[in-house]
């Protein structure tokens, strides 16, 4: 009786270990991210071009980051798509006015909720481009 006792413990503790560290291969996206216009004014939107494949239908959180020297966030939405894959999505991005005239580009972070256990994350960087008056 011990013996099975043991073997349900073995395989439990190997379900966790697996839940926690084992491979995921959630998605793919063409990096660096394409940019459409790479001059963009304050208040208007740069345009990014999304080449991505999802394989797995779990939910993430997605956060849009516009990045120089600092690290500006522009918004976090949750995402709850299928699996599928996109070719060239276009996907608008408004430049706050507030934002200093310079060269940035833009930065989404993934975050996907695997299981309670675990928490998978994939960062892509665009393009650079330039924000003006």
């Amino acid at each position: 009786m011990a013996w099975v006792t043991m073997i349900g413990v073995v395989v439990v503790a190997g379900q966790i270990l697996w839940m926690m560290f084992g491979p995921q291969n959630i998605m793919w996206q063409e990096e660096p991210i394409r940019v459409e216009n790479r001059v963009v004014k304050r208040g208007d939107s740069v345009v990014l071009h999304f080449n991505y494949c999802k394989y797995k239908p779990y939910t993430a959180d997605v956060s849009i980051y516009l990045v120089d020297n600092t690290i500006f966030s522009l918004r976090t939405v949750k995402s709850n798509l299928g699996v599928l894959c996109r070719d060239d999505l276009k996907y608008p991005i408004m430049i706050p006015e507030t934002i200093e005239p310079g060269i940035y580009h833009i930065r989404e972070t993934l975050d996907f909720h695997i299981n309670p256990l675990r928490e998978v994350s994939y960062n892509y960087d665009s393009e650079v481009f330039e924000v003006t008056k």
